[in-house]
């Protein structure tokens, strides 16, 4: 059925919900009109198309003050968007993203999914056209082709994928080879009550009860490390993918707060908290949809700081960024370009929002996290490549050789003295044997002379 059949009905006897129906688009009209006929129970006292039209009307009253205000924006078209804001007086508010969360809203209340709703299919398409319609860079030899806003977009998202995945691959790297911590991928997803409410509120609920669990770890002085992406599900409710890396003493702490503040996982709890077994690979499949127009991932670093990505991107380039020295930036820059995971690279541009990590590179380090001998050696092994320094004990007292060059084993170090002590001695006996020929050579005796002899250039 569609709402052209029960229109005429609501027009004449319910005028008032036809006038506040009539900016929404057909399109959605008749998506209605067919779920509510699905769910309708005839009556013999009513036709057909006044019973819908009944239920169609007590379905309205329902319909949340906020939504009913979204209909004219939700049934414009991309290319009348660009007109109205073309306009309109702010020309800073963007219409575009308003537009699309007002549908995910409104498919969210009808129960419609985003596969299933043709026009922000259509919108999409339209939107896409009009990117790759804008050529930023023209062709050499055809102006009307070249390098287009879309592909200009498509390479930005694909450079942010990319830092994401390097900047976990080092962030994993630490965690097992200096923190011997065990890694847990959570899917964290809200109870049945949040799935028909806006995604502003759900959003708002899923990241709360999340930054509970995180305040009763950092509460009890737990450190965790870790990167999150939240995502939509089929439904378009906000869901979260977490890899987090913990101390193993906690991990039963950390279940028992998931299972406090997410009571919902309990029966699919095995899949809700696994262990890690490819960070890459999960961060991979975190990011498979984030290159379609309807995605809405965010990803954010866990214990390390804001500006991470402005950090390693600056870096990426060989430019210095803010306090780090320049021997920081050329080592954090060769270890970024040889594309391995190496624990050292956040230590390097002092990435992590705990000040304590951070000072394991620096000439003092913080002895809180360095327990074992394991870590104690690593540390040395940090400061010595952090700062281009370099020491070696000796009657247990450390002698610390400042920029001689590069050194990675201690054991090098008493050849290197030894030939730094027998290259001084070859400079001395070379300035002494020059002195002696010369003076062998060149009289420096004035006769008559009152006064010293005149320097000589050749000495």
């Amino acid at each position: 059925m569609l709402y052209k059949q029960i229109e005429l009905i609501l027009r004449y006897e319910y005028p008032k919900v036809w006038k506040q129906l009539f900016p929404l688009h057909y399109t959605y009209k008749n998506i209605i009109t067919k779920k509510i006929k699905e769910s309708c129970e005839f009556l013999a006292c009513y036709e057909e198309n006044e019973q819908v039209a009944i239920e169609f009307v007590e379905w309205f009253r329902t319909v949340p003050k906020d939504i009913k205000s979204s209909f004219e924006l939700i049934s414009l078209s991309f290319d009348e968007l660009k007109e109205r804001k073309k306009q309109g007086r702010n020309k800073k508010k963007n219409l575009t993203i308003q537009a699309n969360a007002l549908r995910r809203n409104f498919r969210r209340f009808i129960k419609l999914t985003y596969e299933d709703d043709i026009w922000q299919k259509q919108f999409d398409v339209d939107k896409q056209n009009s990117e790759k319609s804008y050529i930023i860079i023209p062709a050499s030899n055809d102006i009307e082709n070249g390098l287009s806003a879309y592909d200009v977009k498509q390479f930005n998202i694909s450079r942010q994928i990319a830092i994401n995945l390097d900047i976990l691959g080092h962030l994993e790297s630490f965690c097992n080879t200096y923190l011997s911590f065990k890694g847990f991928f959570l899917t964290l997803t809200l109870p049945q009550e949040f799935q028909n409410c806006s995604y502003e509120e759900a959003r708002e609920e899923i990241t709360k009860r999340w930054k509970r669990i995180k305040s009763s770890l950092k509460y009890r002085d737990i450190l965790y490390l870790g990167v999150e992406v939240i995502e939509l599900q089929k439904n378009e409710t906000p869901h979260y993918h977490i890899q987090l890396w913990i101390n193993p003493q906690y991990e039963q702490r950390l279940k028992l707060l998931i299972h406090k503040h997410f009571s919902n996982e309990a029966e699919r709890f095995d899949k809700a908290v696994k262990t890690i077994s490819d960070a890459i690979k999960i961060m991979k499949y975190c990011c498979k949809d984030k290159k379609k127009d309807n995605s809405k991932s965010y990803t954010s670093f866990i214990g390390l700081k804001k500006d991470i990505r402005a950090r390693y991107n600056s870096l990426y380039h060989n430019k210095k960024y803010k306090e780090l020295s320049d021997y920081r930036t050329y080592k954090a820059n060769k270890i970024i370009h040889y594309k391995v995971s190496n624990y050292l690279l956040l230590l390097l541009i002092r990435g992590f929002s705990d000040d304590r990590l951070n000072s394991l590179s620096s000439r003092h380090p913080d002895k809180y996290y360095i327990l074992t001998d394991k870590q104690n050696e690593l540390v040395i092994n940090i400061f010595e490549i952090c700062n281009n320094e370099y020491y070696f004990k000796l009657n247990n007292n450390k002698i610390f050789i400042y920029n001689i060059f590069e050194l990675y084993r201690s054991k090098y170090i008493y050849y290197i003295v030894i030939c730094y002590i027998y290259y001084i001695f070859l400079l001395s006996l070379l300035y002494i044997t020059k002195k002696v020929y010369a003076r062998l050579v060149f009289d420096y005796q004035c006769d008559k002379s009152k006064g010293q002899p005149p320097p000589c250039s050749y000495i």
